[in-house]
């Protein structure tokens, strides 16, 4: 039994409130949040400046987790971008980029019943319900030994990108949806 931290790092996001510009980079925040991406469609843009500070504390990366920390908790994304154009605000950040031989166990392990009790347990807040970032560190984890791990990650890798692959083409019908009841509704 190991705590999260000890694994993979685990931050969050900027707490600062960067303000929107015409153009720039996105900020996203925990309603931005999708299984295997993230929504810009309504995330507004924020300067290089705001973008590069923000990253100093959480730059998402490819192959990256995050978790909405407030509001609806527990929202789990898994950065599938090759390219990140955003950076996050009050989102939790596991950085698996950084150890890509464990990251569906650990997403698999955030998206279990037992992840989601825990998480239910530490939840605080009156107003707006949150978890903190140190509740995320903390998560206890049962690590299975090197070869349980390797052979769980072989298996589950073509799951995996078999449901990225499907989540992105769902996204890209809804467009082509969206585009043609447009067309239709202004003949």
């Amino acid at each position: 039994m190991v705590d999260m931290d000890s694994i993979v790092d685990v931050r969050d996001g900027t707490h600062d409130s960067p303000s929107p510009t015409e153009s720039g980079k996105y900020l996203i925040t925990s309603r931005h949040l999708l299984p295997y991406a993230v929504d810009r469609s309504d995330a507004y843009f924020i300067s290089e400046t705001d973008y590069e500070k923000a990253n100093e504390r959480s730059k998402v990366e490819y192959g990256d987790i995050l978790f909405s920390m407030i509001g609806t908790i527990g929202i789990i994304s898994f950065i599938t971008d090759k390219e990140i154009d955003f950076a996050i605000k009050n989102v939790g950040l596991f950085r698996t980029s950084q150890n890509p031989n464990i990251r569906y166990f650990i997403l698999s392990y955030l998206k279990s019943k037992i992840e989601e009790n825990y998480i239910a347990s530490y939840m605080a807040g009156s107003t707006q319900s949150y978890v903190s970032l140190n509740v995320l560190r903390k998560i206890p984890l049962i690590l299975p030994p090197n070869d349980v791990l390797q052979h769980f990650e072989k298996q589950v890798a073509p799951l995996y990108a078999r449901m990225i692959e499907n989540t992105h083409e769902i996204s890209k019908l809804n467009d082509l949806k969206d585009v043609i009841t447009t067309s239709m509704s202004s003949r």
